[in-house]
């Protein structure tokens, strides 16, 4: 009867401890719910963000959310909340998300049955330039650029007016200058005009060579004299080029380049 009694005892004990353990943890979760918003909240939490030239969101056309990494954001500039200017979202008609790069939106848009690329200021509220433009300017400058070879996939010449896909752009330190690229993408293989902007002249030239692969990432110099970029082609392989504004040209591309061994 003693060891019965005993037993009794230790399961009530048992039990009142499992209880415990219960409304802890359900408070402990409660309080997670709460702190993301509230358990019946509907949309996530907005969080601010200190933008800067260079980072990366997302425009969506549902009531014009910024989001980045999928969350919803807003954004803040020299410790002041930013407003994107009334227009922004109307510069694309298709699509459900644009591509902002701070302080350029690169967004797609409508234009007499065509769906075209534009650079967007966000500080000047303006239109820089778009692919359209780009293309022609292109065209105009290809036997220089292509040096008069046809520029072939396979038995497939491309043109000038091929380009059409993955219009990039970065502005230089000092808003001087402004990188351009435009993209061919075809049978899994990819080419890239690339140009570099005066925004002053409006005058645009081109890299006297047809990049291969896509070009992923841009970085400029400290006095705008030099800019780097990074291409990867359809495996993920990336090389990077070093390239002089004035010009421009191609001085260096690693793996290209040789290292010596003393």
């Amino acid at each position: 009867m003693e060891e019965v009694r005993f037993s009794k005892k230790r399961f009530g004990f048992y039990f009142l401890f499992l209880i415990v353990l219960a409304v802890l943890v359900l408070n402990c979760s409660q309080g997670i719910i709460l702190a993301k918003g509230g358990e019946i909240a509907e949309e996530s939490e907005v969080r601010t963000l200190e933008i800067e030239q260079g980072q990366i969101l997302y425009l969506s056309r549902q009531e014009g959310r910024i989001q980045k990494g999928g969350e919803q954001v807003e954004l803040i500039r020299k410790g002041e909340p930013y407003d994107l200017p009334a227009d922004t979202f109307n510069y694309w008609q298709d699509g459900e998300y644009a591509q902002l790069v701070y302080p350029l939106l690169i967004t797609r848009s409508l234009e007499e049955g065509r769906t075209d690329h534009l650079v967007y200021h966000l500080e000047e509220e303006e239109v820089m330039i778009s692919a359209s433009q780009l293309r022609e300017e292109l065209a105009a400058d290809w036997e220089r650029i292509t040096v008069g070879e046809p520029l072939m996939i396979m038995d497939y010449e491309i043109k000038a007016q091929d380009f059409t896909d993955s219009l990039l752009a970065k502005l230089s330190p000092g808003g001087r200058k402004l990188f351009l690229s435009l993209q061919h993408y075809m049978i899994a293989t990819m080419r890239t005009a690339v140009a570099v902007m005066d925004r002053e002249s409006g005058e645009i030239d081109f890299v006297p060579q047809i990049i291969e692969r896509s070009v992923s990432t841009v970085f400029w110099s400290p006095e705008a004299e030099y800019l780097v970029f990074t291409v990867t082609d359809a495996r993920g392989y990336s090389s990077l080029y070093i390239v002089g504004v004035e010009g421009p040209d191609v001085i260096l591309s690693f793996p290209d380049f040789d290292i010596s061994e003393e």
